[in-house]
Order: structure tokens, then sequence, then C-alpha cells
């Protein structure tokens, strides 16, 4: 039932929802299992600020290891929107030990991108 609220909040724009609608989908809590869906409402609620969603979207991408997108969602969780002290330490932690497996052009590739997407929005 719960996922229905949710969903509706979420699908009203409402970044906080977006979020929990994310995290259901992720872990097939109340709904299937759904990676694609999951990644489609962090992003909603990333390009709302929510640095919450950024740093799950940053775990799902270095779970993939691709380890750029992971370093470039980690770069937005630190900087952008609604700034929760908790991911943005979490997420400074996971930039240094992922800055050790990139080249210095990956990690300006990164942040390039990150800086695009904050533009974008």
């Amino acid at each position: 039932q719960a996922f229905v609220w949710y969903k509706a909040a979420a699908d009203q724009g409402i970044s906080s929802a977006q979020l929990n609608v994310g995290r259901m989908y992720a872990d097939g809590i109340g709904v299937t299992k759904n990676e694609t869906l999951a990644r489609q409402y962090f992003e909603k609620a990333a390009s709302h600020g929510d640095n919450r969603a950024s740093f799950n979207l940053a775990v799902m991408e270095e779970q993939k290891k691709n380890y750029m997108g992971a370093y470039q969602w980690y770069e937005l969780s630190t900087r952008d929107g609604m700034l929760d002290n908790k991911v943005i330490n979490m997420s400074e932690t996971k930039k240094t030990a992922l800055a050790a497996n990139l080249t210095p052009e990956q990690i300006r590739t990164a942040r390039d991108r990150a800086d695009q997407w904050i533009q974008s929005r």
C-alpha cells in the first residue's frame, strides 16, 4: 500500500517520494525489483537536487564497475541541491577510493559530466 501512495506523490514531482519509489524498485520492497525503474526514479529525484538520489545512482554505477560514472554521481552528491552531510561525507570517501582506479583525465571528465548534469536541469 505504501508503494501506491509514494508512486502517486512521485508522479506529482515530489522528490522525496521519487527517492522512496526508486529505493522500493531497487530493493524490491512492495514491488517487483526493477533496476531500470529504480534508476529512472533516482534520476528524477536527483534532477530536483536530492543528493541522496545521486548517491544511490553512484552506488548503482559502482556495482556495475562503471567507476567514472560512479565518480560523476558521487561528485554530484557532494555539491548539488539538498545537501545531506552524511551523504556528502560518504561520497567524499567513495570518490577518494575511486580516484585510485581512475586517471586524472577520467576524473576531469566525470566532473565535467557532473557540471553538465547540473546545467541541464
